[in-house]
């Protein structure tokens, strides 16, 4: 049996600001850990030491790092397919109603 949709457009366009503020947030974090990183990337040396830690160290940060540009993605993603599907729901809502308008 189907269920009834109900979508209220308003606090969709409400909320999606939310996740772009948290896409700018992971975004300026993003710029310091890259900045911090870039900074240290030769801290630890190339003597045995340094290169053994550099071998387990470089992997992990550059993985904090894509995993962050993926959360920028991500929470932009949300907000705009939350305004997409705002604008989508009442564009669909209002051919709708004028067809019905239309029959009667």
């Amino acid at each position: 049996m189907s269920r009834a949709l109900w979508v209220d457009p308003h606090h969709l366009r409400t909320v999606a600001p939310q996740f772009d503020a948290l896409a700018d947030t992971a975004d300026a974090l993003l710029t310091e850990l890259t900045s911090t990183l870039d900074a240290e990337r030769t801290a630890w040396g190339s003597d045995e030491g340094g290169t053994a830690f550099a071998r387990h160290y470089v992997p992990g940060a550059e993985s904090a790092v894509h995993a962050a540009l993926s959360l920028v993605a991500l929470f932009s993603a949300i907000g705009d397919g939350m305004r997409a599907t705002a604008e989508s729901f009442e564009a669909t809502d209002t051919r709708f109603s004028r067809r019905l308008g239309e029959a009667f």
